[in-house]
This record gives structure tokens, C-alpha cells and sequence, in this order.
């Protein structure tokens, strides 16, 4: 997560710690809480929707002076127990079906008739949405068998009623259950494009940032299988201009990846005789905007990875009109970064001749 980020995520997060019940955290026998639901609260706010298991420890970690993180637990280091959980009000006019975010190991437990969850209250949320995100945190993208995949319950709060089971609310987006049964729980049936649409602000946001550049790589490549190149394009020009230079540079060097990742399996249908003629490269709009930006940018890591992105595109073909701009604007660069860019000016201007 990058420095001007952190600090505001580890607010967050003390927020939550301060205020346990308003989100109905509650503490074992001991006083401690479990690590993992303060990640849940923290996730399910959608600027945080992101965020893995590490980044809620880190930020933990670094309140050292008042809480430390002991295996799966979180406890105060002036030795008080985190509150006991109130009776919380009493739902009267139930919303039509609400949700929860699990693992499939979890679901099938319910399915069992066994108790979920185990101890404390069971949360659930009005929006598929922040659902998933709590099940995609609680999996963390380790989807290597059917136990461990994100599931969405989905409740069915009147049969919830007529089983004697009391709805409560929060004073926050939550609603808690004494357990989850199979008798009014089952598997969402709109899981797989909400988790599909989740899926993808979370990769979003690792690409815009996640500090390690690879990390940051790594996410974009997700974004270009999860929708079609020109809405991904379009998607990350409108970072292009953000006020972080740490963002601008994770944008500008997504942009550069399709053309690296072009190709197709050998057991898909065969692409079409445009693709094969024309190698992978940006949209015209898209290349347009870089151009643009990079006049105006003062910044020369955001300049050097935009040339980098640019000097991968093929100029034979949809990107032809644009080559007299580019040589344009690589002589202007080279006036105004000097050595800074000539090595990255000379490869632009070598694709351009290709």
C-alpha cells in the first residue's frame, strides 16, 4: 500500500478498535477479539474493499502502543477486554434478504447443521457487494479448491422470523443474527457476478495502489482477462492525471501491458485476420491522452514509464496518424528531461520507424 495511503488506512482501522461494538465485534472469554472480523469492517467499506489479511495486521502492528496482534487475536496492551456486545435493537420490518460473506468450507458447515458461526454474532449486510468483498478478504484469492472459494449466503429474513430467530441492528451498516441456518440460508444465486464485479474494484485498486510496482503489474494483467482492452483503457485514463505520482506511474505502466500479453491459446478459436495483421497495441483515444499528459508532465518517472508504454505500441497500422505527434513530443521531452529520457525518446522513435 503506498506511504499517503497507510496512514489514513490505519485510521481506519483504529476506528474499528474503538468502537467494537458498534460493529459487533465480540470478544471471547478472555477479552480478546478475532483479527480477522476487525478485517471484515474494514473491507466492507468500499475504498478499503481491497485490502488483504497483512495490511490489516501492519496497520495493527504499527498502534503497538495500544494493541498488539497475537496469533489470531487482537488484545489492548493496558491489559483491558475489549466490551462485551449489548443486546442490540430488534429489527421490526425486515429488509427482503440479506447477505453474508463466507468460504465455501464455512457454507458447507451450514449446509451440515452445524453452528455458524461458532461463537459471537453472525453479521450480514443489505449489499451482495460488500458481502463479497468480506468473502474475498476471508479467502484472500487462494481459490485452489471448492472448500476454500468465496460463497455469498444469501437470507431469507422472513423465514428467519417464523423460525424464531431475532434480527437485530447495528449502529453501522451491519445486522447480526444469533447463527446462520440452513433452514433460511442458502447459496446467493447471483454470487458469481457480483463476486465478478467486486473482483474487479479490487484488482483495480491494487493497480492503482499497491506500492511494489510488480504487485501493481500483477493486478493489471487481472484487469485486461476481466473486461475487453478498450473499457480497461478507459478505466485508467481517468487516473492518468491523479494528483499521486505513485499512482500516475502504476497507470502509465498498465497501460503498456496488453501489447506484452498478446497472444492466444492454441486450443481457442482461431483470432480473427485483423488481429493477425495488426500486432496488440493501445486504442487511438487512448494514446491521444498519453500524448497529451506526457506534454504536461513534470514528473520524470511518469514520463519515462508513459514513453515506455508508447515506444511497445505498433505504429503500421490504427496508430499510423499519430506518428508525426510522437516524434513531436519525444523531441519535447528530450529539451525538457534532457538524459533523463533520451534512452526511453530513442525507443519510441525506433517503433516509430518499425
Amino acid at each position: 500500500m503506498m506511504p499517503e495511503l497507510s496512514q489514513e488506512f490505519q485510521t481506519t482501522v483504529r476506528e474499528v478498535l474503538e468502537n467494537t461494538i458498534k460493529y459487533g465485534i465480540c470478544p471471547d472469554p478472555t477479552g480478546k477479539i478475532r483479527f480477522s472480523e476487525v478485517g471484515e469492517v474494514a473491507v466492507s467499506a468500499e475504498k478499503w474493499c481491497w485490502i488483504v489479511r497483512s495490511q490489516v495486521k501492519y496497520s495493527i502492528e504499527m498502534m503497538a502502543d495500544t494493541y498488539s496482534v497475537v496469533g489470531d487475536f487482537v488484545t489492548r496492551n493496558d491489559g483491558a477486554l475489549f466490551p462485551n456486545l449489548p443486546s442490540y435493537t430488534a429489527v421490526t420490518e425486515h429488509p427482503a434478504a440479506l447477505f453474508a460473506g463466507v468460504s465455501n468450507e464455512t457454507f458447507q458447515k451450514l449446509l451440515k447443521g452445524e453452528r455458524v458461526p461458532i461463537s459471537g454474532l453472525a453479521r450480514a449486510v443489505a449489499d451482495p457487494e460488500v458481502a463479497a468483498a468480506i468473502a474475498i478478504f476471508l479467502t484472500e484469492f487462494r481459490w485452489v479448491d471448492s472448500e476454500t472459494k468465496p460463497v455469498i449466503i444469501s437470507i431469507d429474513t422472513v423465514a428467519a422470523a417464523a423460525a424464531g430467530i431475532t434480527l437485530r441492528k447495528m449502529p453501522s451498516l451491519f445486522f447480526a443474527f444469533d447463527q446462520l441456518r440452513r433452514d433460511y440460508c442458502s447459496e446467493f444465486g447471483g454470487t458469481d457476478s457480483v463476486l465478478k464485479a467486486v473482483i474487479w474494484k479490487v484488482r483495480l485498486n491494487e493497480t492503482l495502489y499497491l506500492d511494489d510496482p510488480d504487485e501493481s503489474r500483477l493486478a493489471a494483467k487481472f484487469l485486461f482477462r476481466l473486461k475487453p482492452q478498450p473499457e480497461v483503457e478507459r478505466e485508467l485514463l481517468a487516473y492518468l492525471r491523479h494528483k499521486s505520482v505513485s499512482v500516475r506511474v502504476n497507470v502509465a505502466q498498465a497501460l503498456g501491458l496488453p501489447t506484452y500479453m498478446s497472444g492466444f491459446p492454441l486450443t481457442a478459436p482461431p483470432p480473427s485476420i485483423e488481429t493477425l495483421l495488426e500486432p496488440t497495441s493501445v486504442q487511438p483515444d487512448t494514446l491521444r491522452e498519453i500524448i497529451e499528459v506526457a506534454k504536461e508532465e513534470k514528473e520524470l518517472e511518469v514520463v519515462q514509464w508513459l514513453l515506455c508504454s508508447a515506444s511497445s505500441q505498433y505504429y503500421g497500422g490504427k496508430l499510423n496518424p499519430f506518428v508525426g505527434d510522437m516524434r513531436a513530443l519525444t523531441r519535447i521531452l528530450d529539451t525538457r528531461f534532457g538524459d533523463g529520457v533520451s534512452d526511453f525518446t530513442l525507443r519510441v522513435r525506433a517503433a516509430l520507424s518499425n
